[in-house]
């Protein structure tokens, strides 16, 4: 009897174990997602502005 709670015991760390070790690569997995979707967020917004600005300044340019 106290081997078999011995072994359930055992059983239940090693899942918890598992299950901590997968919850933090999810969490690795999202923050490096998360990185990636703001870094491509600024880059189109700054690519937008430019997009903008080009014809407003195309004059002053043709101008020079």
């Amino acid at each position: 009897m106290a081997c078999l709670l011995l072994q359930t015991g055992a059983e239940e760390a090693r899942f918890e174990c598992a299950r901590k070790m997968t919850e933090l690569e999810s969490r690795k997995r999202y923050e490096f997602v998360e990185a990636m979707v703001s870094s491509m967020d600024a880059h189109l917004r700054f690519f937008e502005r430019g997009h903008e600005v080009t014809p407003e300044t195309r004059h002053q340019f043709t101008v020079l």
